[in-house]
């Protein structure tokens, strides 16, 4: 299957629309409930506090037009389960950024939970024979 660059450009300005509805409306939300992260250390270069949760709006942006593309160009029930199985796993992957940001945790947690994650999408694309294949 071929895309021409008038869907990716529809797609590009798709991004970017829902990612500048969802990043304010965010941002506002992790100031309301603290979510904030306060330049308190040496090695941290932003002089003022900065929100968090705006990698949600970029995780959400992402999922929301992975599956919407999917709809609307090569449905099939493959592919679906293929799409879902390297989603579910980024959004595992963005929930503990976020936890990470929100509570912090130690190294050897969150490589040990990249790694697992990695190899589990790996298995799933080669054992489905989708390596190197474009949806």
């Amino acid at each position: 299957m071929s895309y021409s660059l008038i869907e990716f450009l529809l797609a590009g300005l798709a991004a970017v629309a829902l990612s500048g509805l969802l990043t304010p409306i965010l941002r506002r939300l992790a100031i309301q409930i603290g979510a904030i992260d306060k330049a308190n250390i040496e090695r941290k270069t932003q002089k003022q506090p900065v929100p968090y949760l705006g990698g949600v709006a970029v995780s959400v942006t992402v999922v929301t037009l992975s599956f919407l593309a999917l709809l609307l160009s090569d449905f099939t029930q493959q592919n679906l389960a293929l799409v879902t199985s390297t989603m579910l796993p980024a959004v595992a992957i963005s929930a503990m950024g976020l936890v990470d940001d929100l509570r912090g945790l130690q190294p050897w947690p969150r490589l040990l939970i990249q790694s697992a994650t990695a190899m589990l999408v790996s298995t799933i694309l080669i054992n489905s024979g989708t390596v190197g294949q474009s949806f």
